[in-house]
């Protein structure tokens, strides 16, 4: 029976800890290795997982001083002895059929990497919410779960979702393109995606939800944004620097150039009200840079998002363009 490798890094996640792995035992297909990398966590997070590793022998435990998530990852994937890879969030949680669905999915024509979609769960309201990552209107060439995709084939190539989470990839693939998470920064998904994506040569895609992710988690990085929001730059940059190494860039130019300025606007918003002022400078910069190439401006206009980017470069200073977005 083909194995799978669950990689789930774990710092300070007691509250919701036990509903994520209880979600991964319960699953319908049980030939899993399920690899816990506690990263430093100051809370019973290390006694919880311990508690686990007693009662299922599916489970390792490893402990790491806190090196953040993406060093925990790597590390997991380094003990992965399973065929295929899935990267899981330990205040996430999952449908029971995940893995038997994929498995299926992947019997007869194996894949680089398995897409299926995710919904959002607020504690705060108990209101769960799909959030379709991706829908059949994105993708050119489907016909059933079957069809086999590239990146090539995705019609909104940078809007597909950017998560690890919701993916299932070959080892073998990932290590033949020597692809790991950028340490050290927060938004290393963005980079981990398109790197797998724009690499992958086999795709196949369920339309279904399969991932629950907590939108509640007070602990979740994504929740603040201080000097850490600039790490979006090098993660910007990099994204752009493997599309030029691949040639693609002519073709993937516009969006691209949406996906940069999308991506720094709502991050904007959400910067700490001290860091604003150096954001908004540095914002100015790499989209200055990035829209001196020689585009179109009459396709610019059609991009999602053009005019909130027209709204930042007529703004003379962050405080004026925040206003401005408030009011949007």
């Amino acid at each position: 029976m083909t194995k799978i490798s669950i990689i789930i890094p774990v710092y300070n996640a007691e509250k919701y800890l036990s509903k994520c792995i209880d979600s991964i035992l319960l699953q319908t297909y049980e030939n899993l290795e399920i690899i816990c990398i506690n990263d430093g966590s100051v809370d019973n997070s290390l006694k919880i997982l311990n508690d686990y590793q007693q009662k299922d022998n599916r489970i390792i435990v490893h402990s790491i001083e806190n090196s953040g998530a993406s060093a925990a990852r790597n590390f997991g994937f380094s003990l992965a002895t399973g065929e295929y890879i899935s990267y899981i969030d330990a205040d996430d949680w999952l449908n029971l059929t995940l893995y038997e669905t994929f498995i299926k999915a992947n019997s007869k024509t194996p894949v680089d990497i398995w897409l299926y979609n995710m919904g959002f769960y607020y504690e705060e309201t108990r209101n769960i919410l799909p959030q379709t990552s991706f829908q059949l209107k994105d993708w050119k060439n489907y016909q059933s779960d079957e069809s086999i995709l590239t990146f090539d084939d995705c019609k909104n190539p940078f809007g597909i979702g950017t998560s690890a989470a919701n993916k299932i990839y070959s080892r073998k693939f990932l290590e033949k393109n020597n692809i790991q998470f950028l340490e050290n920064s927060i938004f290393e998904d963005s980079l981990f995606n398109f790197e797998t994506l724009l690499a992958a040569e086999s795709i196949k895609i369920d339309f279904e939800i399969f991932y629950w992710y907590n939108k509640s988690n007070e602990n979740s990085v994504t929740k603040t944004y201080k000097k850490n929001a600039f790490d979006i730059f090098i993660i910007l940059d990099k994204i752009k620097e493997i599309i030029q190494i691949g040639n693609q860039f002519e073709s993937y130019k516009y969006a691209l150039f949406q996906f940069y300025y999308c991506s720094l606007l709502d991050l904007f918003r959400k910067v700490d009200s001290l860091y604003r002022e150096d954001f908004y400078n540095a914002m100015k910069e790499s989209l200055n840079s990035f829209a001196a190439q020689d585009f179109d401006k009459n396709i610019c206009k059609r991009l999602k998002g053009f005019r909130r980017y027209e709204c930042f470069i007529l703004s003379k200073n962050a405080e004026e363009f925040f206003t401005t977005l408030k009011g949007n």
